[in-house]
């Protein structure tokens, strides 16, 4: 357990903590490429619709067929988002008991995936307005929330989820701009091949971030354990 105040956070340190336990536990591969999977099946299905004309379907209501296809993608891509989050919140826990078979982690993100959708919704609406009216606020309350979905997940409760996030981020504004710049940086390098490197760099920012929520709660990055889970 780290001794506050907290030692500075250690980004490389991090990173390659992540590319350990990824290469170490290489079913987080799973639910990014079911996640890949989802969405080029939407793009793939939008770009043909219009050619296939499904049951002799009207060019008014195409749009609407497009709209409710892309959100079903996107609720089935978070969905796979939220289990891939869960299995590497077990995997860098403190502490495993021995024997102690723990609920399978797509049934706790069903379980969980609508009050994760309020509470999702809750922040957009909150850090939008705040991005909106003055873009800083945005930017401070996305900082300070960040982690309201892991507290969620380890803790329940919408409201308690937000308090844990503000209190463990209270003092850190200037190293999670540079958590969230690594991770933004990352992804966008995934992005530019076509997508593809998603599969290996969405489970390892997961895990970066991750380890820096554990850091937060007082878990030194050495002392989490790297078995194979």
């Amino acid at each position: 357990m780290i001794q506050h105040p907290l030692p500075p956070f250690s980004h490389s340190s991090a990173l390659k903590k992540a590319l350990r336990l990824l290469q170490a536990n290489k079913r987080l591969y799973i639910p990014t490429c079911l996640i890949l999977l989802t969405q080029l099946i939407l793009v793939g299905g939008t770009r043909l619709y219009p050619h296939l004309n499904p049951s002799g379907m009207s060019a008014e209501s195409l749009p609407m067929l497009v709209a409710c296809t892309g959100l079903v993608a996107s609720l089935i891509s978070n969905y796979f988002s939220l289990v891939l989050i869960l299995q590497v919140l077990r995997l860098t826990e403190r502490s495993h008991e021995e024997g102690h078979e723990q609920a399978n982690p797509y049934k706790v993100a069903l379980r969980k995936f609508i009050p994760l959708l309020l509470l999702s919704l809750m922040l957009l609406l909150g850090i939008g307005m705040g991005i909106v009216l003055f873009i800083i606020p945005g930017i401070y309350l996305l900082l300070r929330l960040m982690f309201t979905q892991y507290t969620f997940l380890e803790q329940g409760g919408i409201v308690r989820s937000f308090k844990e996030s503000w209190r463990l981020t209270e003092g850190h504004f200037y190293t999670q701009e540079v958590v969230l710049l690594v991770a933004f940086g990352l992804i966008l390098l995934g992005a530019i091949t076509f997508g593809l490197g998603l599969i290996f760099i969405q489970p390892l920012v997961t895990l970066y971030l991750v380890i820096y929520y554990r850091y937060l709660q007082g878990t030194a990055i050495e002392q989490i354990d790297e078995p194979i889970a």
